[in-house]
């Protein structure tokens, strides 16, 4: 399994945790955004998922995640290390790549570190590039 994700919920550096003592805004925010309420560290949906751990042995896990995300930290993005765990930075393979939260999907950097994950055989070493940190 390869994941961009949260896994273990957001605070949006601490914004969401802001919004959690201010009922109305945070209601205001989940309906326009409706996966915060469930993506957010400590939600039901988030301790429902961790209940018995984050990972099974049987299945081989790769997170890849970015420092220059504005909306998930690093310690939010990555899974327990574990035998059958591979956290991956993108900025570990390319320092100039500052690619964030929305644009990772876009990235050719991102794109080529994934394909690698999920298929070794056929990995090649991404060409490393500048790229901007786009909003």
């Amino acid at each position: 399994m390869v994941a961009a994700a949260a896994t273990n919920g957001i605070s949006a550096y601490g914004m969401l945790n802001l919004l959690a003592g201010h009922p109305q805004a945070k209601d205001l925010v989940g309906r326009a955004i409706p996966a915060v309420d469930d993506g957010t560290a400590g939600s039901a949906f988030v301790a429902e998922t961790g209940v018995d751990g984050m990972t099974r042995p049987e299945v081989e896990y790769a997170t890849v995640s970015s420092r220059s995300d504005l909306v998930v930290q690093l310690s939010e993005s990555q899974l327990p290390p574990g035998p059958n765990v591979s956290n991956v930075v993108v900025q570990d393979f390319c320092a100039e790549n500052l690619t964030n939260h929305g644009t990772m999907v876009y990235d050719d950097i991102t794109l080529r570190i994934v394909r690698n994950l999920l298929d070794p055989a056929t990995a090649v070493t991404p060409s490393c590039h500048a790229v901007a940190p786009l909003p």
